[in-house]
């Protein structure tokens, strides 16, 4: 059995692999602040959970890898859940019928999210005050689906619609829905925010960096991923959607490898052999890597 222990430079390319400099344009995902100020609520628990998957649905927006496509779809699923019983306990569908609908109908455009980013939307809750008008004093409740408004819903207010919402939330029909609407709005501040402070260009610069990572860099295992992303935590750690790593690292990776030995007896020089990758590292956008492999062989031929 002979081992051979060599140091390779991997010369993948010497023209550098072009990409955006994503770093030149973070998106900031933080939390939702001044809770009590801004967003008073009586249902605490629906905004806790609001404000905890906000930097999620954010950092996660990127949505390249099956893996975010999970994480953000979880937190999507928690939040949505919690959502639909708030609301269509306080607005029961006997006494406002649609809003079930509605508010199904927004859950699902949510699930939507990769056909238009304009889906990541929170549902919208309108009080209009009452109105003198020659049908008499009125005012309404509206329940609104942006972007395209086809499943909006509204109500005129009345003895029974009031006496049902104190029954619900001990709150007028007006103030449960203005609490609702502080409960669920911080889970798409930080993302909102970050493409307004940044535009669409950005987000799609970034994207653009990750597809051609996918496409061009190397290709890791779980165990690369892993140790590439506990090298570089402080990288992929912020709060903010970032590009791909600037290098990749890669450990244990056993593989097939055909080798030419001149050693050996002319037309016997080429086989099979087995290699093992200890440790490497690939500056992907740079077009070069170093690895330490293991190559071994069975001949006798060989050299021991």
């Amino acid at each position: 059995m002979k081992l051979q222990i060599l140091m390779y430079t991997i010369l993948v390319g010497f023209s550098s692999i072009v990409v955006a400099d994503s770093e030149s344009i973070p998106l900031t995902c933080s939390k939702a602040v001044d809770l009590k100020d801004n967003f008073p609520t009586s249902f605490l628990s629906l905004q806790g959970l609001s404000v905890e998957i906000g930097p999620v649905l954010c950092r996660n927006a990127l949505l390249v890898t099956d893996e975010e496509k999970t994480k953000f779809e979880r937190a999507l699923t928690r939040f949505t859940t919690q959502a639909k019983h708030n609301i269509t306990t306080v607005y029961p569908d006997g006494t406002f019928p649609g809003v079930q609908e509605i508010t199904d109908d927004w859950i699902d455009q949510l699930f939507r999210y990769e056909d238009n980013h304009d889906f990541l939307n929170p549902i919208i809750f309108e009080y209009s005050p009452r109105l003198i008008s020659v049908e008499g004093s009125t005012a309404e409740l509206k329940f609104e689906l942006a972007p395209f408004h086809e499943a909006d819903v509204r109500f005129k207010l009345d003895t029974q619609k009031e006496t049902k919402c104190n029954e619900t939330s001990n709150k007028t029909c007006a103030e449960a829905m203005e609490s609702l609407s502080n409960a669920i709005k911080p889970a798409f501040i930080p993302l909102n925010t970050a493409l307004l402070d940044h535009n669409d260009k950005h987000l799609e610069s970034i994207r653009a960096d990750w597809k051609t990572f996918i496409d061009k860099a190397r290709y890791q295992t779980p165990l690369d991923v892993w140790v590439t992303t506990q090298l570089q935590q402080d990288y992929f750690g912020q709060k903010k959607l970032v590009g791909p790593p600037q290098w990749q690292a890669f450990l244990l990776r056993p593989s097939i490898v055909f080798e030419h030995i001149h050693e050996l007896e002319s037309g016997n020089r080429d086989d099979v052999s087995l290699a093992v990758e200890w440790i490497g590292v690939n500056w992907w956008k740079k077009g070069f890597g170093l690895s330490l492999t293991s190559v071994y062989h069975d001949r006798k031929e060989a050299d021991a």
